[in-house]
């Protein structure tokens, strides 16, 4: 008889970037009482559009991932932005790279779940983001 040959896996990463968006969405859900409803898109990293330059050292492939943090207003016919995006190699939690796309500034070589925090943070209570969420309450 074969033993299980898998690893434990650890359903809770709260200190990766997907764990801290997903916290984000439910942190956003409650706080409007799901006016505002958080939704957390999965796709490969060709879907992480970055800032054309001679200089830009990202290139999103295939083997990346790329989770996109997307807010639909139920109230106001299901409209739908995309607030951030977020470039990962998957069997590595850092370095990652985060895009706000509402400001469209991109964050690059993310090192640890501080720094992410903190970016992240920006992106979100940027004063576009404020007006967004004050528009489509």
């Amino acid at each position: 008889m074969c033993k299980n040959l898998w690893p434990e896996i650890k359903m809770d990463f709260e200190d990766s970037p997907k764990g801290i968006l997903l916290k984000q969405i439910e942190y956003l859900n409650n706080n409007t009482q799901e006016r505002i409803w958080g939704e957390l898109v999965l796709t490969n990293g060709t879907d992480y559009e970055t800032k054309k330059s001679l200089k830009n050292d990202i290139i999103p492939s295939v083997e990346d991932v790329c989770y996109k943090l997307y807010i639909t207003a139920r109230a106001k016919g299901n409209v739908r932005f995309l607030l951030v995006s977020v470039l990962q190699e998957p069997t590595k939690t850092y370095p990652c790279h985060l895009k706000d796309e509402i400001n469209d500034i991109e964050y690059k070589d993310i090192e640890n779940s501080t720094d992410f925090i903190k970016n992240l943070e920006t992106a979100l209570r940027s004063g576009k983001v404020t007006t967004l969420l004050a528009n489509l309450i």
